[in-house]
């Protein structure tokens, strides 16, 4: 299995994909079919998606191949209070079905072979220096 671990407090996940999309180059949009096919979507999507849990999980899907893994998983693991992010988290595991839930590890698929799993952990709070 590989993994690939956010660590976020209070930041977003960069930008949404209408953002990035603005400058959408010939590279971008290579990339961006190369993550749907790593990760078994098709269709547009969303421009509400943050790009970044995109990519991150389909790094964890193509290590996961490159290893010869049978599975690849992203765990965000928060230290806000307040949950910062969850909404982005939540509309990026409602791509492939399942409902976003806290300290739950989710089944998102099966692209290539590979089964994708992805996590919410919720840590103490950041400490404020």
């Amino acid at each position: 299995m590989t993994v690939a671990v956010e660590g976020k407090v209070a930041e977003a996940f960069g930008p949404t994909l209408g953002e990035w999309r603005q400058d959408f180059t010939a590279g971008k949009k290579r990339r961006l079919r190369y993550i749907q096919e790593a990760l078994g979507i098709g269709g547009d999507l969303s421009d509400h998606v943050r790009y970044q849990l995109l990519h991150r999980m389909a790094s964890a899907v193509h290590e996961a191949i490159r290893f010869g893994a049978t599975a690849a998983a992203l765990v965000v693991h928060s230290f806000s209070a307040e949950r910062a992010g969850f909404d982005a988290y939540s509309a990026f595991t409602g791509l492939f079905g399942p409902e976003a839930r806290d300290g739950a590890l989710l089944r998102l698929g099966e692209p290539k072979g590979i089964r994708m799993l992805c996590g919410w952990a919720q840590g103490a709070p950041a400490p404020r220096l």
